[in-house]
C-alpha cells in the first residue's frame, strides 16, 4: 500500500492515510492534495491516552484510544 510522505500533490484517492513516522497524526487526501493533520488531544484517562493524543488506526482510518489502534503502519 502506498501512503503520502508529505503535504502536497498526490495520485492517491480521497481518504485518510497513516503517517508512517507518527501514530499521532495522519494525512487527509482530498482532490489530489495531501495534508498532514494532528490527532485530537485527549486528557480523559491516562490509560486510554497515555501520551495526551488519540492514535490513528489503520483499519478504521480514524483516531482512536491507543489500546484500540492498529499501528502496524509505523516504520521500524
Amino acid at each position: 500500500m502506498s501512503y503520502p510522505t508529505g503535504n502536497g500533490e498526490t495520485d492517491l484517492p480521497d481518504g485518510k492515510y497513516p503517517n508512517t513516522k507518527s501514530k499521532y497524526s495522519y494525512y487527509v487526501v482530498y482532490n489530489g492534495y495531501a495534508q498532514l493533520v494532528d490527532c485530537a488531544d485527549c486528557h480523559v484517562n491516562p490509560d486510554n491516552c497515555p501520551d495526551g493524543k488519540l492514535t490513528f488506526d489503520l483499519n478504521q482510518r480514524e483516531a482512536l484510544w491507543s489500546f484500540e489502534a492498529d499501528t502496524s503502519y509505523l516504520e521500524a
